[in-house]
């Protein structure tokens, strides 16, 4: 069966790479002829386009990993034809009648409220010629700002698909609420792929390629504000090597220019992990690392990604809105605590209850 996997994967970030590459892995190991279909909107290019910045250094880091994406995307297995536009219909003309099925998903390619707009052509509109599913689909839109013809359109949209799967509890909820059909809670596709992680790996990487020091403790931070960085640098003290592993950060040791797959290795040999990034998160849980996690972005935590995920996770204290007050505090503490602990997390119970969510989805694949 030929399989065309539609989601995000190019906008040089470590989580949209890997969930990409992890579903189209994990399809293409189980027998599938699975691809990702190379199709980007204009919008997006100019979004994630590299440009001069006040910092040098940080342009220099900038640049070099969108080249490092760039090099790397080519080893995965897409489509060859590559689309670059904002129109559902010409996604359709390059696609049409070439795969047996079209998956939407992971990620939120769904949002109603980005930059990306509302209508795109992630939804799928119309005839592909094949079957269209969803997998691990997120929305987490504050669809109330919605027009009465854009929630009809939706519904619309949804109707025509053959098996939805959410990611989130929110998106689940809306999609069941625009449909008869039943809607699926599956994991994150980097839940579905083995990616041997090997913590030795990791400090070797830091070791040999930035020079740390790994008889440190070694604190991952994942965020883009430098004032919040350097207060938990602060209040953290001096004994720490902290590790910048997403966004440019003065006083950090920075790795944003490794691949992704050495950004794994790294995330699984830190004592401790600070992110925002519900990716970040994820591969927390995937290496063993502890971690705390807020969300800086979510209007509330209804809509928060990552406090869906660990709330389902049995991991809510590790969570904080960044609205809450004490949320500086709440990770001072847990990161000192973990610290002072030295202790040992094993998260391979959650690990291994996400990843058997996949099976429903499986057993469609096996349907058709």
């Amino acid at each position: 069966m030929n399989i065309g996997i539609l989601t995000y994967y190019q906008s040089n970030n470590y989580g949209s790479f890997l969930q990409g590459y992890a579903l189209v892995t994990a399809l293409r190991t189980l027998g599938y002829n699975a691809e990702l279909i190379n199709f980007n909107m204009v919008k997006a290019v100019k979004r994630y386009a590299v440009r001069p910045m006040r910092n040098p250094l940080r342009y220099f880091c900038i640049r070099k990993r969108h080249k490092m994406f760039d090099e790397i995307i080519e080893s995965v297995p897409v489509s060859k034809e590559k689309i670059i536009s904002d129109n559902t219909e010409d996604l359709r003309k390059a696609v049409y009648g070439k795969y047996d099925l079209i998956i939407a998903g992971s990620d939120e390619i769904w949002r109603t409220d980005n930059f990306r707009g509302f209508p795109t052509p992630y939804w799928l509109d119309g005839d592909f010629g094949c079957m269209k599913c969803t997998y691990a689909i997120s929305s987490l839109s504050d669809d109330s700002v919605l027009s009465y013809e854009d929630s009809k359109l939706i519904e619309k949209f949804v109707s025509d698909f053959s098996y939805l799967s959410a990611r989130d509890v929110c998106t689940k909820k809306k999609l069941e609420a625009l449909t008869s059909k039943s809607v699926d809670l599956v994991c994150d596709p980097v839940f579905m792929f083995d990616f041997c992680i090997d913590k030795e790996k990791g400090r070797r990487i830091l070791k040999e390629k930035f020079g740390i020091k790994t008889d440190k403790k070694l604190v991952g931070f994942m965020n883009t504000e430098r004032s919040l960085a350097m207060e938990l640098k602060r209040r953290l003290g001096k004994n720490i090597e902290f590790i910048a592993l997403y966004d440019y950060m003065q006083g950090f040791v920075n790795v944003m220019t490794v691949t992704p797959f050495e950004w794994v290795h790294i995330i699984s040999c830190l004592d401790f992990m600070v992110t925002s990034y519900f990716h970040g998160t994820c591969f927390s849980i995937l290496g063993n690392t502890p971690f705390y996690a807020f969300d800086c972005t979510s209007a509330d935590i209804e809509h928060s990604k990552i406090g869906d995920f660990l709330n389902r996770a049995g991991l809510s204290d590790n969570f904080s809105m960044k609205s809450d007050s004490d949320y500086i505090d709440k990770i001072v503490t847990h990161c000192n605590e973990s610290l002072e602990s030295n202790k040992e997390v094993d998260f391979s119970e959650i690990r291994n209850t996400f990843g058997e969510s996949s099976k429903p989805f499986l057993k469609f694949l096996e349907s058709i």
